[in-house]
């Protein structure tokens, strides 16, 4: 018999909550998860029938090895009651399986509730991809005949060279992405909506202004503690003592701009302070002087390597988040939300006409298998209310 902790004791007797078991391979979280099963359909109280409970593994292998352990210790229990006869008996249909073979019994058995032919197959994922390539050419085929302006504006966003595919890498990423997503449709739909802005609001009242804010201030912590670190090399016994007062006004600079960010923080006077900044040279050592030994070549190296990498991060400043104006900015976001409707508008026409070539060829992917159990298990009928509520 196991010894469990105290930790593996609370994760098998814990009731009517959410628990997480997080634990590295090998530290039981099987037979955790086995010792809490036999514990909910064998309580003498409060047993719960184990083909109402749902267990999901990553593969077929370890889902009956579960089946296997579970039979095993129920066939241990002595003086078995009814129940525990009758668990033995239901463990060859409880729900232990992998997360596609539970979705793909549940679709099997409910087709009719998702208009699909319950004949239907498992497509390998190079077909699926194929059917995809197939779908989207003809969908972008018929746009561009089209002749739509929005459609064009798009495009020309996208594809900056001739023949290139990055629109279609798009599309495909949008749409793979949002198939992780309960209600697809919908949160596709807000992404273009985030795209409505009103210039008077001002950037800082932008839907991303908090994450550039916080991205902003990382880059310029990041560089104090470079400029502190070349102070203290200059402090260092023979360390390069010439390169201090230019250090000392970079550390300066930065430390004022921080400051900025937390007043009154307007965006063009950081701009305007930024453009107008140069890093100042350097003193050159010579080489008499390093061969005297009054100077330690390592610091000084390693003094022009962190400044290289001021450099660097001051670069991504300016052409990452102050590359323009705040006015032209806030126009740019403004005139892209015609070009994120769009984007969003031919995602959808391709999710559709994706979804009619599938029932077409009567072909499903793993994604789809998840998709449409969802859907079945979110059904309104009443008739169903108490067969889906067990899942």
């Amino acid at each position: 018999m196991i010894d469990f902790t105290d930790e593996q004791k609370l994760a098998i007797n814990s009731r009517k909550k959410n628990i997480l078991v997080s634990a590295s391979a090998g530290s039981g979280k099987t037979s955790v998860l086995v010792e809490r099963i036999i514990k909910l359909i064998t309580d003498k109280k409060n047993s719960i029938s184990i083909n109402k409970i749902l267990a999901v593994t990553f593969t077929e292998a370890a889902a009956w090895q579960i089946k296997k352990k579970i039979a095993h210790k129920l066939r241990l229990i002595k003086n078995k009651n009814e129940n525990v006869r009758h668990q033995i008996i239901l463990l060859d249909v409880a729900n232990i399986s992998t997360l596609h073979a539970f979705c793909f019994k549940l679709i099997k058995k409910y087709f009719y509730l998702v208009d699909i032919d319950p004949e239907f197959k498992i497509a390998e994922d190079n077909e699926i991809e194929l059917i995809k390539s197939d779908v989207l050419n003809e969908v972008l085929e018929k746009k561009y005949a089209s002749g739509e302006k929005n459609f064009f504006d798009l495009a020309m966003a996208y594809n900056k060279k001739a023949k290139s595919d990055e629109l279609k890498k798009l599309i495909l990423k949008i749409y793979d992405f949002s198939r992780s997503i309960c209600d697809s449709e919908s949160w596709l739909k807000k992404c273009a909506e985030n795209f409505i802005f009103e210039k008077k609001n001002g950037i800082k009242k932008s839907l991303w202004w908090p994450e550039i804010f916080c991205e902003l201030k990382e880059i310029i912590l990041e560089i104090k503690d470079l400029c502190a670190e070349n102070i203290l090399i200059c402090q260092t016994e023979f360390g390069p003592e010439k390169y201090f007062d230019v250090f000392d006004r970079e550390r300066i600079f930065f430390d004022e701009l921080e400051k900025n960010l937390d007043l009154d923080f307007k965006f063009d006077d950081v701009k305007k302070k930024l453009d107008a900044y140069e890093f100042e040279k350097l003193f050159a050592y010579r080489q008499k002087i390093i061969e005297r030994g009054n100077v330690d070549l390592d610091l000084i190296e390693q003094a022009k390597e962190n400044r290289d990498e001021i450099k660097d991060l001051f670069k991504k400043l300016r052409k990452k988040i102050f590359f323009e104006e705040e006015d032209f900015i806030l126009d740019d976001i403004c005139n892209s939300h015609k070009i994120m409707s769009e984007l969003i508008n031919v995602v959808l026409d391709f999710k559709n006409e994706l979804q009619k070539k599938k029932l077409e060829l009567n072909v499903l992917s793993f994604d789809d298998l998840e998709e449409l159990a969802i859907k079945i298990l979110s059904s309104k009928k009443k008739k169903l209310k108490m067969i889906f509520m067990r899942f």
